[in-house]
């Protein structure tokens, strides 16, 4: 009989298994797509290779701002933005723990630019470099 105690057993761990598959995969997908758009997303990276602390640094793109806050010294900090953007520069405020206000401009933006990394560099002279790649 289709309904006795041992297929009903055969059947719940038949389920069971498939609810747990397709949970895996929904799982697996989702983590994907999130890997996925960290990817495809530009990133603006400050690296502090002086002695001095950042207490204040901000990046002005043509559609937003980036604050990147405090940067101690020999760190790093990213933040990816968003693609659709409109063309213009990269524009950089920062502050030193001296006293000192660097800014400037570096580099230009256009609208979905996929995967693009610029790294501004804080040298040990305080001279900022950019780098694009």
């Amino acid at each position: 009989m289709f309904f006795s105690k041992s297929n009903q057993f055969e059947i719940g761990t038949r389920w069971g298994q498939l609810v747990a598959k397709v949970t895996l995969l929904l799982c697996s997908i989702i983590l994907l797509l999130y890997y996925c758009y960290f990817f495809i997303s530009p990133s603006l990276t400050i690296s502090n290779q002086s002695s001095h602390i950042i207490e204040s640094s901000y990046i002005a793109l043509p559609h937003s701002r980036l604050d990147f806050g405090v940067i101690t010294e020999g760190a790093t900090n990213t933040i990816h933005y968003d693609l659709a953007q409109f063309d213009g520069q990269y524009l950089y405020e920062i502050s030193l723990d001296s006293g000192a206000v660097i800014k400037g401009a570096c580099g230009y933006i256009t609208n979905f630019e996929f995967n693009k990394r610029v790294t501004l560099t804080l040298s040990e002279n305080t001279i900022l470099s950019c780098t694009f790649g």
